[in-house]
């Protein structure tokens, strides 16, 4: 690691400085699904190419979360980040989609 980097440290879910209640909420909830949300091809060439854009989350207790994988080319989404469900929902249209994994 170099000096420009800093050093790293682990961060508590009830640290009141550095983390939020809406993220405490999900320590010790249980992880009952998982779901890709896949971007449909604008364009016929981009058909055989990856279109993941998030990986959702189900919990029991909080609902779902996204974690945003990034935009492409536009940044409709956003960079890397972690997203409430009730955030990404109306970003959802007729360009996306969600494929179940349990």
């Amino acid at each position: 690691m170099s000096e420009k980097e800093g050093v790293l440290f682990p961060i508590e879910a009830s640290d009141p400085v550095f983390s939020q209640a809406k993220w405490r909420d999900f320590v010790g909830d249980q992880l009952i699904g998982m779901s890709i949300i896949k971007e449909n091809p604008i364009n016929p060439r981009l058909e055989n190419r990856p279109c993941e854009v998030a990986l959702c989350l189900s919990w029991q207790k909080n609902g779902k979360l996204a974690a945003i994988l990034g935009g492409q080319g536009d940044d409709y989404w956003g960079s890397n980040k972690l997203i409430l469900w009730n955030a990404v929902q109306p970003k959802l249209n007729s360009r996306f989609y969600e494929v179940p994994l349990l």
